[in-house]
C-alpha cells in the first residue's frame, strides 16, 4: 500500500482526518520525517507541532533539511530512506522547489514515493511541489518568486495540478489559468485533504 496525501493546513475540524490519514493502522512500525520547506531557516514552532503530533501517535521523528549541500545533502537523503512517513511543510512553493533542486532532495523524494508501505504528504506549498508544475503559485497574490526561478516543473508525483487554501474569490484567475495552460486544477479548501491510495 502507498498513500499520498494532499491538503492546504491543518485545522480544528480537519486535525482528526489529517491525523488519521498520516498514521494509518496498516503502516504498523511509524518513521516520521519532516521536511520543512525554508531547510535550516524554518521556524521552530512547525517543527515542534508535528514531532509532537508524531509522538502522540506512536512514531519516531526526524527532520530532514533540504537547504544542505554535499555531504550533508546525503546524510539527509538517508533521513528520508530510513522513514515511512513523510511529511512536506508549507512556505514560499518557490524556494521549497529551489532547495529539493539544489540539495538533490527531490530525487529522495521521487524514490520515496515509489516504495511500498509508505505515506507521503505535503500541505500547501508541500502539496504543491508533488505535482506536474507549480505555475499555479505565480498568479498575483498566491507567492513571491523571490529566488528567481525559472522552471516552474514540479516533481511529478501526483498526476494533476491543486490549488491549495481555495476561496471561491480566486475562481477567475484560476479559470484563467486553466484556460492558459489547458489544464483543470484540483482545489483544496482549508479543511478538505486529498487522499489517493494505491496497491
Amino acid at each position: 500500500m502507498r498513500r499520498i496525501v494532499l491538503f492546504s493546513t491543518q485545522t480544528d475540524n480537519n486535525a482528526r482526518n489529517v491525523t488519521e490519514s498520516l498514521f494509518p493502522d496498516w503502516l504498523g512500525e511509524r518513521r516520521f520525517a519532516f521536511l520543512p520547506s525554508d531547510g535550516i531557516d524554518s521556524p521552530a514552532r512547525f517543527r515542534t507541532y508535528w514531532e509532537d503530533l508524531a509522538r502522540a501517535n506512536n512514531a519516531t521523528f526526524d527532520i530532514a533539511i533540504n537547504s544542505y549541500r554535499a555531504a550533508q545533502s546525503a546524510q539527509e537523503a538517508d533521513k528520508i530512506r530510513a522513514c515511512n512517513i513523510l511529511f512536506l511543510s508549507g512556505g514560499n512553493t518557490f524556494r521549497l522547489l529551489r532547495n529539493l533542486r539544489n540539495s538533490g532532495l527531490d530525487q529522495a523524494v521521487i524514490e520515496f514515493a515509489q516504495r511500498e508501505n509508505t505515506v507521503l504528504a505535503g500541505a500547501s506549498a508541500g502539496a504543491i511541489v508533488l505535482t506536474p508544475s507549480i505555475g499555479i503559485c505565480g498568479i498575483e497574490g498566491v507567492d513571491e518568486n523571490r529566488v528567481g526561478l525559472t522552471d516552474l516543473a514540479g516533481l511529478g508525483i501526483v498526476g494533476f495540478e491543486i490549488f491549495p487554501h481555495y476561496e471561491p474569490r480566486w475562481d477567475g484567475a484560476i479559470a484563467a489559468y486553466e484556460s492558459a495552460h489547458q489544464t483543470p486544477l484540483r482545489k483544496i479548501t482549508n479543511e478538505e485533504l486529498i487522499v489517493l491510495d494505491s496497491r
